[in-house]
């Protein structure tokens, strides 16, 4: 199977928003250990576990897109990064917020289909509209992210907490008027999140996720009387989305506890790109399922292992229309199925030192079926991760470790260069 479809699925196992100390999160093996592993990277997922997290600040370079955010880049600066603040304003209430260099791109995954990018859509590949070749592609539809703030309150045994980010961005040029343009996008999401804490070990906490956004391209064109027309070369539907993701905590015999996990998610996105002769629109339907359990281990002091189970259902239903000269309409669906394993181990071996690392197979069973064509595929795909983890007193810095380190070894020993440094991400906090 496709390797992307391959990597689009097990990306995909859990919603993914992570930015706090998302480098221990990605040494450990990242999606469902987002919200398996109890750490603050988890509240942008599951806000009413800020409570849990207060009093921090925090810095995280090379944030893989995968654990930040679906569909996003470096924006301003050579690589990903992102910070955060977590205040508690008492016991029983606090506030966060977030900022990050992330640019995310409202539909990216229908855009890149349509423009035949990664070759999956069964009808016509279209061009991208004059002009837009020196701007790129993703420029229509881009969105910085502009901040995300959270709020907590304890209310009893309840914890209660909201979280909205905004990403957007758009660039124009007003004058001369024959060369008039607006393009970009604009995405809103919104998190209401519920913790119960049962006992003192015990807790479950569900989150509720809304998204809403826009994109759109107009530019001047020549009219036939000699002056400029404003055009709509590409404009989107209103692109929306909701999940749902739920997460508990139980002790069992033995003193370990499991960590079961559900989440589903839905999103719809579409546009019409008009042209001389034809028009064109695209839309698509997107769905996630998948559910799991980790169980949390502790065999010895200030060592964990994560070991678990889950299985991943995912779709997408698509659909593109050519209106002109002849009416055409094309269809796109495709399904997967991916059963997985995994395992994480986070080991505090000195006092100032920790080794972690992850492991997954995911098994991916995809059936497709366009308009000419039907057809079965599988594949198994293999992952493994490192990282490590510097403590000195109240500040900690997490490392998400090139494999190469171990594999090649130091060049002043070995000659051998690495590819790609020690380490692909890092993180520093420091809390109190």
């Amino acid at each position: 199977m496709n390797r992307f479809l391959a990597t689009m699925i097990v990306t995909c196992l859990i919603p993914a928003a992570a930015q706090a100390t998302d480098a221990r999160i990605q040494s450990l093996g990242g999606k469902e250990k987002l919200v398996t592993v109890h750490d603050e990277a988890g509240v942008l997922v599951l806000p009413s576990t800020l409570l849990l997290f207060s009093n921090l600040v925090y810095a995280d370079a090379g944030i893989a897109p995968a654990g930040a955010a679906n569909d996003a880049d470096g924006a301003n600066i050579p690589y990903n990064a992102g910070f955060g603040v977590h205040l508690g304003l008492g016991q029983d209430t606090a506030i966060a917020f977030y900022g990050s260099s992330l640019s995310r791109y409202v539909s990216g995954d229908l855009l890149d289909r349509a423009f035949g990018k990664k070759g999956l859509w069964s009808g016509v590949s279209y061009k991208v509209p004059d002009g837009d070749e020196e701007a790129g592609e993703r420029a229509i539809h881009n969105a910085d992210h502009k901040g995300t703030a959270l709020f907590a309150q304890r209310v009893g045994k309840l914890r209660l907490g909201v979280g909205l980010s905004f990403w957007g961005d758009n660039y124009s040029v007003v004058d001369p008027e024959s060369e008039k343009l607006s393009r970009g996008g604009t995405l809103f999401e919104g998190t209401v999140g519920l913790g119960f804490d049962i006992d003192n070990t015990d807790n479950l906490d569900v989150a509720l996720k809304v998204l809403a956004g826009r994109f759109s391209d107009t530019v001047g064109l020549p009219s036939g009387a000699g002056g400029t027309d404003e055009v709509t070369r590409l404009s989107s539907d209103l692109n929306w989305g909701f999940g749902l993701l739920g997460r508990a905590a139980f002790g069992i015999p033995g003193g370990e506890k499991i960590v079961p996990y559900i989440s589903f998610d839905v999103s719809r996105s579409g546009f019409g790109l008009n042209m001389e002769e034809e028009a064109v629109s695209d839309e698509q339907t997107f769905y996630q399922v998948s559910a799991g359990a980790d169980v949390r281990i502790q065999p010895l002091d200030r060592v964990f292992v994560y070991p678990g189970i889950g299985l991943a259902v995912m779709g997408i239903k698509g659909t593109e229309s050519l209106s002109g000269l002849p009416d055409e309409t094309f269809q796109d669906d495709m399904a997967w199925l991916a059963p997985f394993v995994s395992a994480a181990v986070d080991a505090q071996v000195l006092d100032w030192l920790a080794f972690r690392f992850g492991a997954r197979q995911s098994v991916i069973f995809y059936d497709w079926e366009t308009s000419v064509q039907r057809g079965k595929d599988s594949d198994t795909l293999t992952e493994i991760t490192l990282g490590s983890n510097l403590h000195f007193k109240n500040f900690d810095i997490d490392f998400m470790l090139n494999p190469e380190m171990f594999l090649a070894g130091p060049a002043l020993f070995t000659g051998n260069d690495w590819n790609n440094g020690m380490a692909f991400q890092s993180a520093l906090r420091f809390q109190w």
